[in-house]
């Protein structure tokens, strides 16, 4: 997990204190990372690996909206709406995540300028 935040610089971003809070998630391939309907648990950033997303419709149909790469989140829309998971997502190949628990969120990082700056960056790339 060092490497990961070193690499992509997370440590600017968060403290040390914070980031031990953090969660270290690994998930093999066609592994579900989320599932619509669940109760939300906190957002991801994908630190390697990739994820689909796959909205449900009324049917309970699923198609592909999009693929999510390393430095993408997961969870993020869920986190400030309060609601539970939208989507389902599914690791495409090894996957790891740093997995952000609500509590840790709400306690820290909900007036951190830097993470703020970071989600609405995650915004404003999502399709």
């Amino acid at each position: 997990m060092e490497r990961y935040i070193s690499e992509y610089k997370l440590d600017q971003v968060f403290s040390e204190a914070v980031i031990e809070q953090f969660k270290f998630c690994m998930y093999d391939k066609d592994e579900y990372v989320t599932v619509s309907g669940n109760e939300f648990s906190g957002v991801g950033i994908i630190l390697f690996g990739k994820i689909k997303v796959l909205p449900s419709s009324i049917e309970g149909k699923e198609m592909l909206l999009t693929c999510l790469q390393p430095m993408e989140f997961i969870g993020e829309i869920e986190y400030f709406f309060k609601c539970e998971f939208i989507y389902t997502t599914i690791a495409m190949e090894q996957t790891a995540v740093l997995h952000i628990p609500t509590h840790v969120a709400d306690r820290y990082l909900i007036n951190d300028v830097k993470f703020l700056q970071m989600l609405c960056k995650a915004f404003a790339c999502k399709p």
